[in-house]
Protein backbone atom coordinates (compact mmCIF):
# COMPACT_ATOMS: atom_id res chain seq x y z
CA UNK A 1 0.00 0.00 0.00
CA UNK A 2 2.81 2.11 0.65
CA UNK A 3 4.21 1.77 -2.72
CA UNK A 4 1.17 2.43 -4.35
CA UNK A 5 0.58 5.68 -2.37
CA UNK A 6 4.22 6.87 -2.69
CA UNK A 7 4.24 6.18 -6.93
CA UNK A 8 0.98 8.19 -6.78
CA UNK A 9 2.15 10.51 -5.03
CA UNK A 10 5.01 10.86 -7.38
CA UNK A 11 3.38 10.74 -10.25
CA UNK A 12 0.98 13.54 -9.57
CA UNK A 13 3.95 15.98 -8.81
CA UNK A 14 5.28 14.76 -11.60
CA UNK A 15 2.42 16.44 -13.86
CA UNK A 16 2.04 19.61 -11.37
CA UNK A 17 6.10 19.74 -12.23
CA UNK A 18 5.35 19.95 -16.17
CA UNK A 19 2.26 21.90 -15.70
CA UNK A 20 4.23 24.65 -13.96
CA UNK A 21 7.00 24.38 -16.58
CA UNK A 22 4.63 25.20 -19.66
CA UNK A 23 3.02 28.28 -17.39
CA UNK A 24 6.54 29.40 -16.78
CA UNK A 25 7.04 29.27 -20.92
CA UNK A 26 3.96 31.32 -21.22
CA UNK A 27 4.68 33.69 -18.53
CA UNK A 28 8.12 34.79 -19.77
CA UNK A 29 6.23 34.85 -23.87
CA UNK A 30 3.92 37.52 -22.12
CA UNK A 31 6.42 39.19 -20.27
CA UNK A 32 8.78 39.43 -23.84
CA UNK A 33 5.49 40.64 -25.58
CA UNK A 34 4.88 43.18 -22.77
CA UNK A 35 8.14 44.37 -22.76
CA UNK A 36 7.69 44.87 -26.82
CA UNK A 37 3.87 46.44 -26.27
CA UNK A 38 5.62 48.91 -23.97
CA UNK A 39 8.85 49.93 -26.42
CA UNK A 40 6.13 50.78 -29.47
CA UNK A 41 4.23 53.02 -26.74
CA UNK A 42 0.99 50.26 -26.52
CA UNK A 43 1.33 49.52 -22.80
CA UNK A 44 2.44 51.46 -19.43
CA UNK A 45 5.55 50.42 -17.61
CA UNK A 46 3.14 49.78 -14.86
CA UNK A 47 1.57 46.79 -17.31
CA UNK A 48 4.96 45.93 -18.11
CA UNK A 49 5.61 45.75 -14.60
CA UNK A 50 2.49 43.81 -13.68
CA UNK A 51 3.02 41.23 -16.58
CA UNK A 52 7.19 40.71 -15.48
CA UNK A 53 5.87 39.67 -11.83
CA UNK A 54 4.10 36.57 -13.12
CA UNK A 55 7.60 34.72 -13.76
CA UNK A 56 8.96 35.45 -11.18
CA UNK A 57 5.65 33.75 -9.22
CA UNK A 58 5.60 30.74 -11.37
CA UNK A 59 9.21 30.16 -10.87
CA UNK A 60 8.89 30.40 -7.03
CA UNK A 61 5.77 27.74 -7.48
CA UNK A 62 8.19 25.52 -9.58
CA UNK A 63 11.36 25.76 -7.28
CA UNK A 64 8.94 24.68 -4.66
CA UNK A 65 7.36 21.75 -7.05
CA UNK A 66 10.84 20.24 -8.12
CA UNK A 67 12.23 19.92 -4.16
CA UNK A 68 8.81 18.40 -3.79
CA UNK A 69 8.98 15.93 -6.73
CA UNK A 70 12.92 15.08 -5.36
CA UNK A 71 11.16 14.41 -2.02
CA UNK A 72 8.58 11.95 -3.31
CA UNK A 73 11.32 10.56 -5.83
CA UNK A 74 13.01 9.80 -2.47
CA UNK A 75 9.88 8.55 -0.98
CA UNK A 76 9.33 5.94 -3.70
CA UNK A 77 12.70 4.65 -3.50
CA UNK A 78 12.55 3.81 0.01
CA UNK A 79 9.11 2.55 -0.30
CA UNK A 80 10.47 0.17 -3.33
CA UNK A 81 13.40 -0.66 -1.07
CA UNK A 82 15.88 0.91 -3.26
CA UNK A 83 17.76 2.85 -0.91
CA UNK A 84 18.07 5.55 1.04
CA UNK A 85 17.50 3.44 4.47
CA UNK A 86 18.23 4.25 8.11
CA UNK A 87 21.74 2.79 7.27
CA UNK A 88 22.52 5.08 3.90
CA UNK A 89 21.61 8.11 4.56
CA UNK A 90 22.87 8.95 7.80
CA UNK A 91 22.39 12.28 9.05
CA UNK A 92 21.24 13.73 5.66
CA UNK A 93 18.73 11.15 5.38
CA UNK A 94 17.37 12.06 8.84
CA UNK A 95 17.16 15.58 7.79
CA UNK A 96 15.63 15.00 4.80
CA UNK A 97 12.97 12.87 6.59
CA UNK A 98 12.03 15.69 9.24
CA UNK A 99 12.20 18.08 6.66
CA UNK A 100 9.06 15.81 4.33
CA UNK A 101 7.65 14.82 7.53
CA UNK A 102 6.65 18.49 8.58
CA UNK A 103 5.23 18.89 4.85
Amino acid sequence: MARRRALSRYGRQRENVARLEAADAAAQRATALGRQRETEGAASLIDVLDVERQPLQTEQSLAQAEATLTDDYVSLQKALGLGWGASDGGAAGAAASEEHAER
